[in-house]
């Protein structure tokens, strides 16, 4: 029995790990070939900044916006602009921010009027713009937008485009930090990763930020988290997106420019819902399969091809991704085995290792502090799990339809927190 458990395991283990590929074994790719490379560390520098605002500027240029989309009933946005009246009566700060554009999209009415009141009394008011869209048509659609309004108020473009999830929040160093990364002319975008999630599953997200500062030290991150991004206007949104922000640091590794990570502290909402989840994950595998695709269209095209490095990247997030069905279906068979595996070892009977199970679930579901936290694992592994497997039936109906463009359509209209 043992021995039938033992190899189960060993073949499920195998398995696992192909399909977990990119979190196990590509760290110590990435180790080894900085180690041999004997690649430099990127220095991050978290002091508050203390030089005069011509010196943060000169290297950067002028007009900089901020622009903020959101949609619907998202009332998130109301507490938004009220924390970027505090923030922009810092003198630097509010020097370095020209325009602060909101993008609302199909907004609710009543919603739309409570912006409106707010927008009245703060006293940045002279600096913000609202514009409303009847249609939502996705994050990257509202940037260029505003990108758009920009260039027709400043008649010329925007030199950097920060943009800011409306319930994403940052403090004045993080932004400034941000804003440095640009006195550099070969980094086109910058990025802050949290360090702070509301999710129980806080070392994951901590460990994928690790991964992606070890792919910058020979490329750029596989992604960038758009909570908190920048980036210079050589980058030409495309529409037809999921995932704006990757298309960013896309375009930037084809065209041969740095995308750079920089530590900060940005708080964000993360879905707690399971269709939340679920939509969220389904846009990510969407949205990645979509800007690989046009990443590999870019690099045959660009004089500055990236690396075959970051080719390999690139390839090995999108498989952890489309392998993430196979991944989650079986993190719980490992388990069981695993469990089963132990029991058996102890030499107990089947019928003492039933009623170990059945006492131990009884305890965990009688613990209300356990049970909870049990339960938003339980929601957010089914909203993965469910996500990821309407991105996968897309996916195969993307290679054999030409319905892509409404999908897109349908998939940001259906988005649910």
């Amino acid at each position: 029995m043992i021995d039938i458990y033992q190899s189960g395991l060993l073949v499920l283990l195998a398995l696992f790990l192909t399909s977990f590929y990119y979190w196990t074994l590509h760290p110590m790719v990435l180790l080894t070939w900085i180690v041999i490379g004997r690649t430099k560390r990127d220095k991050y520098s978290e002091t508050v900044f203390h030089g005069s605002i011509d010196d943060l500027v000169s290297g950067i240029g002028k007009p900089i916006i901020l622009v903020i989309p959101t949609f619907g009933k998202r009332n998130f946005v109301i507490v938004k602009v009220k924390n970027l009246d505090k923030m922009l009566q810092d003198r630097l700060i509010s020097s370095l921010v020209d325009r602060v554009y909101i993008v609302f999209s199909e907004p609710d009415p009543s919603v739309l009027d409570e912006l409106r009141d707010v927008l009245a009394e703060i006293s940045i008011r002279g600096k913000v713009r609202l514009v409303v869209e009847d249609k939502r048509r996705g994050k990257a659609a509202a940037i260029n937008l505003a990108m758009k309004k920009a260039e027709e108020e400043f008649c010329e473009k925007p030199r950097i485009v920060i943009v800011n999830d409306d319930d994403a929040f940052f403090d004045r160093s993080s932004f400034i930090m941000l804003l440095e990364s640009f006195k550099d002319d070969d980094v086109c975008a910058a990025c802050i990763y949290p360090r702070y999630h509301s999710n129980i599953l806080n070392i994951l997200y901590n460990y994928k930020r690790f991964i992606h500062r070890l792919e910058a030290r020979l490329c750029n991150p596989a992604t960038i988290g758009g909570e908190l991004i920048a980036f210079r206007t050589i980058v030409e949104l495309d529409e037809y997106t999921l995932s704006e922000d990757l298309q960013v640091g896309i375009v930037c590794t084809a065209k041969g420019y740095k995308v750079k990570l920089v530590p900060g502290t940005v708080v964000e909402r993360y879905p707690s819902s399971l269709r939340g989840v679920a939509s969220r994950a389904e846009r990510t595998i969407l949205g990645t399969y979509i800007e690989y695709k046009r990443y590999l269209e870019l690099e045959s095209k660009c004089c500055r091809a990236a690396t075959k490095f970051c080719k390999y990247i690139f390839t090995a997030y999108l498989a952890s991704l489309l392998a993430m069905p196979i991944t989650l279906i079986l993190i719980p068979v490992l388990i069981i085995l695993v469990a089963l595996n132990a029991l058996e070892s102890l030499g107990l009977s089947s019928l003492q290792i039933i009623a170990t199970v059945s006492i131990m679930s009884a305890l965990i579901l009688t613990a209300k502090k356990i049970r909870s936290k049990i339960a938003d694992m339980a929601r957010f592994y089914l909203g993965l799990l469910y996500g990821s497997l309407r991105a996968i039936i897309k996916i195969i109906g993307f290679t054999h339809c030409s319905r892509s463009t409404e999908i897109i359509v349908s998939l940001w209209r259906e988005t649910k927190l």
